[in-house]
């Protein structure tokens, strides 16, 4: 059995429009074409598939019990066609920003996921923190940015893609840590900090909650280096605000104390962000769903 996807085309036509002329206008050929074709359809399947009242044509049998199937199949034909011509354009470069949280604890299995999927397509990732992440998608420099704090530019389309908690942490040995009561706003602000520097989603998140009760903290030194912010944590003389993220992720428990005052809020969702013109590439769409399924 031989038939062809116009052959189908033309016979679904003809059964939604009840002339040939009329299937043939819209599947742009001739009256003549479209005729042959359903001969021929009828001949590979051995027997009429419509009934000929005058110039009309109406389905018989036959003819209905194979509309349903004629367009399943060319409904497929057509998403074989599209998912062809996808992964014909899943290559060139996907240019990726994220600040650091994000990048040292959720890309990686994210990357890893996709490369497996797309081969073809070249990653690069910029890591900062969020605020020049935002710039540069807004300059064009970026096809997508990952960033932890919130973005008010409706140009860069921002969306929630995870939650995320910061705590308050310090290690054993600082007096806030060993007091026999919760540490106090007051005491917090009073207190020395290693924060990220201004721009960091992590610091913006933390001044804006205590800004709340007209706080603000001593910032005895900015550092954006995980290891050496954990390293100096170890001395008992700072306080600092990471990511709950950061804190999961280690391999090994971290021998930090967490202090976080119950009325301090520092829940957050981390965004995704992109001009509308990249989010119709097919490269980013797949990396954007394979993000929110994470």
């Amino acid at each position: 059995m031989k038939y062809t996807l116009r052959q189908l085309q033309v016979f679904v036509a003809i059964a939604e429009h009840g002339t040939v002329r009329s299937a043939a206008d819209n599947c742009f050929i001739t009256q003549a074409a479209a005729s042959a074709a359903l001969k021929e359809l009828e001949q590979h399947l051995n027997g009429a598939l419509f009934d000929r009242l005058g110039k009309r044509l109406q389905l018989n049998a036959k003819g209905e019990w194979l509309v349903p199937k004629a367009h399943h199949l060319l409904q497929e034909a057509e998403a074989l066609a599209s998912g062809v011509e996808q992964l014909d354009e899943m290559t060139g470069v996907l240019s990726i920003g994220a600040s650091q949280t994000i990048a040292e604890h959720c890309l990686p299995d994210i990357i890893r996921h996709y490369h497996q999927n797309y081969p073809n397509v070249t990653l690069k990732v910029e890591v900062t923190n969020s605020r020049e992440v935002m710039q540069q998608v807004e300059d064009g420099k970026l096809n997508l940015g990952l960033i932890e704090s919130e973005c008010s530019d409706s140009k860069l389309n921002p969306t929630p893609w995870r939650e995320d908690h910061l705590e308050v942490v310090t290690c054993a040995e600082h007096p806030l840590a060993k007091a026999q009561r919760p540490a106090t706003l007051g005491q917090l602000a009073g207190a020395q900090w290693l924060l990220r520097e201004k721009g960091s989603g992590t610091r913006a998140i933390f001044e804006q909650a205590l800004a709340k009760y007209e706080l603000s903290p001593n910032v005895a030194m900015t550092i954006n280096h995980p290891k050496s912010l954990f390293g100096l944590l170890q001395s008992g003389r700072y306080l600092s605000c990471v990511s709950r993220t950061w804190i999961d992720s280690m391999a090994q428990p971290v021998p930090l104390t967490v202090i976080t005052p119950k009325e301090l809020s520092l829940s957050r969702h981390f965004y995704h962000v992109s001009l509308s013109s990249n989010q119709h590439l097919p490269r980013v769409q797949a990396f954007i769903e394979l993000l929110m399924l994470k």
